[in-house]
């Protein structure tokens, strides 16, 4: 019995959009990880703040690789 080549055996872009879209969530993870740290030791706002914007850029772009398309 033989198997049909995956996508990634022919070339495909689309084999590691998956792989970059999990590790972006995991990135957004710690981010907001960190800016729950930074804010309990009283950082500047700004600082836990950007955080939370770069935690919800790395989750939109998660959810873009996702989407179909070229």
């Amino acid at each position: 019995m033989t198997r049909a080549p995956s996508s990634c055996a022919t070339g495909s872009r689309a084999c590691g959009e998956p792989v970059l879209s999990l590790v972006l969530m995991g990135a957004a993870g710690v981010l907001i990880g960190g800016a729950y740290s930074l804010r309990s030791q009283e950082f500047p706002r700004w600082v836990w703040i950007a955080f939370l914007v770069l935690a919800g850029l790395s989750l939109l772009a998660a959810y873009l690789f996702t989407l179909p398309g070229d």
